[in-house]
């Protein structure tokens, strides 16, 4: 058997597996958030509120101006 058709059935498995792994990650997803911890801990486990699919913490950035622009903006001259 030529050396070329081992390897191209060795990548078919390992994309198999990899989907299939994939698939199972995500079915399992809910329910839960990760957490940042300071520099040496890793990011902990949070479950999410009850009736909630969004991540506990919905944070804006308080640098962001939105739509209006910031307060100091003169706005449009005509």
């Amino acid at each position: 058997m030529p050396r070329w058709t081992r390897i191209v059935g060795a990548g078919l498995v390992a994309g198999a597996a990899y989907a299939v792994w994939r698939a199972l990650a995500e079915r399992n997803r809910g329910g839960l958030h990760w957490e940042a911890q300071p520099f040496p801990g890793p990011p902990l486990p949070v479950p999410d509120p009850v009736g909630s699919d969004a991540p506990a913490a919905d944070v804006t950035d308080p640098a962001d101006p939105g739509e209006h622009g910031p307060s100091s903006d003169p706005g449009p001259t005509t």
